[in-house]
């Protein structure tokens, strides 16, 4: 069963009002220090076509890629779409699912965490340019795990969040 809920509005319409941030912006590794997607092993969904996606290299993050898993229930990159630098308010949605689930990292059973729930929030247009992803799992519990996503563009400002209630998958 899949049921889709959406309510939209005008993003350059919004009247501009406070902010206050505490989060600090993702680490910025350059792209090139990042895996592209396509370099993995085994076929790739045909989802994955549409989209390039970088994994920041560093073992906290990508260590089921170097080696041992990390233990680190995170996963941070970059994202756009396959021959694009724009991304609109519908193309943010993808970049926040594209992503490895974070438990691949986290010594965890590694395989597919069937989604249960998915809320994104569109905060703002994106300038063009890759976007700078970081997704991390604060609470598995229960045999669900959630994951809480951002994204922000080239200049530091977070334009979509996502959080992801997913199940956990089972050892083999």
């Amino acid at each position: 069963m899949l049921q889709g809920l959406g309510a939209f509005g005008d993003l350059q319409q919004a009247e501009p009002g406070p902010e206050r941030i505490e989060a600090v912006p993702p680490e910025r590794p350059s792209v090139e220090d990042c895996i592209h997607s396509a370099s993995s092993d085994g076929p790739a969904p045909p989802f994955m076509e549409r989209v390039d996606l970088h994994l920041h290299l560093h073992p906290d993050d990508a260590g089921f890629r170097l080696g041992p898993p990390s233990g680190e229930a995170r996963m941070r990159g970059y994202f756009k779409l396959t021959g694009s630098d724009a991304v609109g308010p519908i193309g943010l949605l993808p970049g926040l699912d594209a992503f490895p689930p974070t438990i691949f990292n986290a010594r965890l059973p590694v395989g597919w965490a069937l989604t249960v729930e998915l809320t994104c929030h569109v905060r703002a247009l994106p300038v063009s340019g890759w976007l700078r992803a970081r997704f991390t799992t604060p609470f598995v519990t229960g045999g669900f795990l959630e994951e809480d996503g951002e994204l922000g563009d080239a200049d530091d400002r977070l334009v979509a969040q996502s959080r992801h209630l997913a199940l956990l998958p089972r050892a083999a």
